[in-house]
């Protein structure tokens, strides 16, 4: 079977119920992910929501790790095989939080959270948590933000300037720019106040989660749980953390791979502490497999940092109170987050979220076509600031993809081409989708 062939086959029969159901003892995982019913109901007036980004996760990782957890919560939810993001953190997660791309706040490639002045996200600008906040929503960010940088390199209120109440466990960017060593001795900001700890980032980040979704709380909640992992220093983590009998291996891959089977034992004690009856769960990677590691079968074509599928192409689940399981064929991106959560808290989108387009309605049933979406990366010279990399990718409806790398464009139809290995002529629709891009970036 061609690897793309087997990638669907296994997609299909994860949420057909065919996944083997033997999920790994976990000590620290909760209750089994056979105990997440989910209730046939209408969407709740005033839902809760919890948002999980993974650092670094293609489709193909999701399949090389034990992830039970994840696998079962796609049969239970909406997955979307569709849904893109840009091929490295901080433009995704700037579309995750505020609905636009990065571009038009100047950020096209990954913060350094250490140097320059305050760069990334406008503070100016409308955000996700600000919007619930002012609709009465009690707010927290857990983990990475790696939405702003600022001169003094410390950015311990990132997160709370933007809209959440509280920011624990934090992270303004990855580990090796906040002078950690491993995913176990780092320095974690609480609410402004950052510490040296000897403590797995997942495990931290998650109890984190749960100590503040068990306190009271009369308001409704929106939670950013952002983890760490599987994003490098790749450090194994602590066997209570590994399901039963599992042996993470020595090399950087094997390492990975552990983190992602880690990462999928946190998930489940997310899921755990809420429910479904009356909360929504979004789980979504910020960009594909990293470059450094590419997994075995290499199912797509590229990784992290590249606009081809395997760098801007991932696993993306909802699941919740009136959500119909299964697969919604409809073309989403990262940017349409905001939105659609807004949409289903029953709060108005105020403008400055101009890059969005909710698909809320998808979630419960068949829903228009979304207009083509735009991914890209740039990166530029540190010495002489010249653009050394200008690559970019628009997908329509219609399963046509034109990638530009290196100044030379390429039109696909993944439909049937979904390796990307044959180019198309089909001048018209070249200029449609070029149009798209240089009306976002001109």
């Amino acid at each position: 079977m061609p690897s793309i062939l087997r990638l669907v086959a296994l997609v299909l029969a994860l949420v057909c119920g065919a996944v083997p159901t033997t999920t790994p003892v976990r000590p620290t995982a909760g209750p089994p992910a056979s105990v997440w019913a989910v209730p046939q109901t209408s969407p709740a007036a005033a839902p809760n929501v919890v948002v999980v980004v993974i650092d670094d996760m293609g489709w193909e990782d999701l399949f090389h790790a034990p992830t039970p957890n994840m696998l079962a919560l796609a049969q239970l939810g909406r997955l979307y095989p569709n849904f893109y993001v840009h091929p490295v953190c901080s433009p995704s997660r700037i579309g995750l939080n505020f609905g636009i791309h990065g571009v038009r706040d100047g950020v096209v490639g990954a913060l350094d959270v250490s140097t320059g002045g305050l760069t990334g996200a406008s503070i100016d600008r409308p955000s996700l948590a600000k919007v619930l906040k002012a609709n009465g929503y009690a707010t927290a960010c857990f983990g990475k933000w790696h939405v702003n940088a600022s001169e003094d390199g410390n950015g311990l209120e990132f997160a709370r300037i933007n809209g959440f109440e509280h920011w624990r466990s934090g992270s303004a960017g990855n580990l090796g720019k906040e002078g950690s060593a491993s995913q176990i001795h780092w320095r974690p900001i609480d609410d402004g106040t950052k510490t040296l700890v000897q403590s797995y980032s997942g495990d931290r980040i998650t109890t984190a989660f749960e100590d503040w979704w068990a306190l009271p709380e009369a308001r409704p909640r929106f939670a950013l749980v952002s983890y760490l992992t599987p994003h490098e220093p790749w450090t194994a983590p602590p066997q209570q953390f590994l399901p039963a009998n599992y042996v993470a291996g020595a090399n950087k891959r094997a390492r990975y791979e552990a983190s992602i089977a880690a990462l999928d034992g946190f998930l489940a004690r997310v899921m755990a502490s809420i429910d479904l009856a009356d909360t929504y769960v979004m789980v979504l990677p910020d960009n594909g497999t990293p470059h450094l590691i590419p997994p075995p079968s290499h199912w797509y074509k590229g990784y992290k940092l590249s606009v081809w599928q395997g760098g801007v192409n991932v696993p993306f689940v909802v699941a919740g109170p009136g959500v119909v399981p299964g697969i919604s064929e409809r073309l989403a991106h990262v940017v349409d987050v905001p939105e659609t959560i807004l949409e289903l808290c029953g709060a108005t989108t105020p403008p400055g979220f101009e890059d969005g387009e909710s698909f809320a309605t998808s979630l419960f049933g068949p829903m228009a076509p979304r207009a083509p979406v735009m991914v890209q990366y740039k990166k530029y010279d540190d010495v002489t600031g010249a653009l050394v990399v200008d690559d970019w990718a628009v997908v329509d409806a219609n399963s046509f993809k034109l990638v530009s790398e290196g100044g030379v464009k390429e039109l696909y139809h993944l439909l049937t081409d979904p390796l990307e290995t044959t180019p198309l002529s089909a001048p018209g629709i070249v200029q449609t989708l070029t149009a798209v891009k240089e009306a976002i970036d001109p």
